[in-house]
């Protein structure tokens, strides 16, 4: 292929409803196969059948199919940040993955399900998805059968699953409600309205500068629309909580506002090696101090791809120089070791890079007059 298909490449300098608060929406619609079995029960003869099936009905359904294989070692990457595919499955070269050119839109074969649709927009916006994510089911439930009972609906590996196949999730940034102390009080009333919570109550994912996702569990019965509504709706409150959080740091505590922001301007312009933890707390202090006019110079979806190409930042590290970033013969350097994610030593070369790019934006900021 020429071009990136949209599904892995930056979203567009545009502004999307709610990007303030709202990093991502995304849908996802898994469906299965009535004639094969599930893929965790398939023989590798049966599991290469489906997908040839699947590979056929998305080319009739005017998908472009690419092999896990071709993206190489930096697409792979980019592909399992941005949320396409897990690394296991981008690592098995005879994977295959199908997108369509018009839309953020992708499908995955056997990887739970035999097919998963999912879809993707920036911001607050679920109905775009799902129209998307809808449409695509449609076309290849023209060439193919889905496994899906009357009173069960399409059938699951996992039978609380079965119904819908439908899953949804919005990515937050909440730095002033986690600054306000006011996160576990919000987030228990979407617990009680039964969403899953990820990035504070989940053993799966750790929060990374203030971003969380509000989720459908994965047991929802309701139609597909009143389901997606339901979390539109608590999602836009939770954005309007923060919101309000924002508002209120910046009138009863603009001096620490004003530190937070201030600093995290001064390390991103003058940074050298920089962790990723660290930068993505770095981001999302930028990213506040943007949506608050202390900052300007950068769009959220700018600062929402910043995160991500910060987190995939590969750097070259200078011959005879250990991969930790150590001094000669692998012997730690003087001062400090520079330490990643959960306290293993980072990369040098990495780390160098990560600097480098987090300098360059910080280049285009300004701090606003007053």
């Amino acid at each position: 292929m020429t071009a990136l298909p949209p599904a892995l490449s930056p979203y567009p300098p545009n502004q999307a409803p709610d990007d303030d608060v709202a990093v991502e929406s995304t849908v996802r619609l898994d469906r299965n196969l009535a004639a094969y079995p599930f893929p965790w029960r398939a023989g590798a003869e049966d599991a290469r059948a489906a997908a040839g099936a699947l590979s056929e009905a998305a080319a009739c359904a005017g998908l472009e199919l690419l092999a896990a294989v071709s993206l190489g070692p930096a697409g792979r990457d980019a592909a399992a940040e941005r949320g396409v595919a897990s690394r296991a499955y981008l690592m098995d070269d005879e994977r295959l993955l199908a997108f369509e050119r018009g839309r953020r839109a992708w499908l995955r074969f056997n990887d739970g399900a035999h097919c998963s649709v999912s879809c993707a927009a920036a911001g607050l916006d679920l109905t775009g998805p799902w129209a998307a994510a809808s449409s695509i089911d449609d076309r290849l439930a023209a060439s193919v059968a889905w496994a899906f009972d009357p009173e069960a609906g399409y059938i699951q590996a996992d039978a609380l699953r079965c119904g819908s196949g439908l899953a949804a999730c919005v990515r937050l940034h909440l730095p002033g409600l986690a600054m306000a102390g006011l996160l576990d009080g919000v987030f228990r009333k979407a617990l009680e309205a039964g969403f899953i919570i990820e990035g504070a109550y989940s053993a799966r994912q750790t929060s990374a500068g203030s971003v969380y996702s509000v989720a459908l569990p994965e047991a929802y019965r309701e139609p597909e629309p009143a389901s997606l509504d339901r979390l539109q709706r608590s999602v836009a409150l939770i954005a309007e909580y923060e919101r309000r959080a924002r508002a209120e740091l910046a009138e009863r505590r603009p001096l620490e506002l004003g530190d937070l922001v201030g600093r995290a301007y001064g390390v991103a312009r003058g940074a050298l090696l920089l962790g990723r933890d660290e930068a993505d707390e770095l981001v999302s202090a930028l990213r506040l101090g943007l949506a608050e006019g202390l900052l300007t110079g950068l769009g959220m979806a700018e600062t929402a791809e910043l995160w991500l190409s910060l987190r995939m930042a590969r750097g070259s590290r200078p011959e005879g120089s250990p991969a930790d970033g150590g001094g000669p013969g692998g012997a730690p350097a003087r001062g400090a070791e520079l330490r990643d994610d959960a306290g293993t030593p980072a990369d040098g070369g990495d780390a160098a890079e990560r600097a480098r790019l987090l300098r360059d934006a910080a280049a285009r900021l300004k701090p606003a007059k007053g």
